[in-house]
């Protein structure tokens, strides 16, 4: 049982650990500057929800380790942001930067799914991929950042709202 809570920080070599961390640092650190509480909150949601996916979902697999579910969390938070922010200020190059990154992450999904090879992670043969982890995190990460723009509140104006009137 103590498996299904610190699945995350094993891994299964050097190669899956450093693209895992890589990952991590970068999308964790931008997921961080824009909020820590929903930093904090996509790292737990994820962890739980992956696990708890792929321990129902596939229970043929022995063993998950890996960051690679929380990796798309923090990556699914970043990338509804952006989608949220480009539609906001109906801005069309962020959205079609943010549709190829779906489109790319959806790829890479699909190739792990269809190949059995991890796409980044040389695995030597010792582990297969798991693209329903990668799946759950995205979904994770995309359903906090939603939760966050919706209790945003509107922005408070710096300027006063009284006139002054020559004596």
């Amino acid at each position: 049982m103590w498996r299904f809570f610190t699945a995350h920080l094993t891994h299964f070599g050097g190669d899956h650990l450093r693209w895992d961390l890589l990952a991590f640092a970068v999308l964790g650190v931008a997921v961080e500057r824009i909020s820590r509480n929903h930093f904090l909150t996509t790292l737990l949601a994820s962890a739980a929800l992956v696990s708890a996916g792929v321990w129902f979902l596939q229970p043929q697999f022995m063993f998950y380790r890996g960051l690679s579910g929380i990796d798309s969390a923090l990556f699914g938070y970043l990338l509804a942001e952006s989608l949220r922010a480009g539609w906001r200020e109906r801005h069309g190059f962020s959205i079609a930067v943010g549709g190829v990154a779906l489109a790319g992450f959806s790829a890479k999904c699909l190739y792990e799914v269809f190949s059995g090879h991890t796409a980044f992670v040389d695995t030597g043969g010792e582990f297969a991929p798991v693209p329903l982890a990668h799946l759950l995190g995205l979904v994770a990460g995309a359903l906090i950042a939603a939760a966050r723009s919706g209790r945003r509140s509107p922005p408070v104006s710096c300027r006063s709202t009284a006139t002054i009137h020559p004596a």
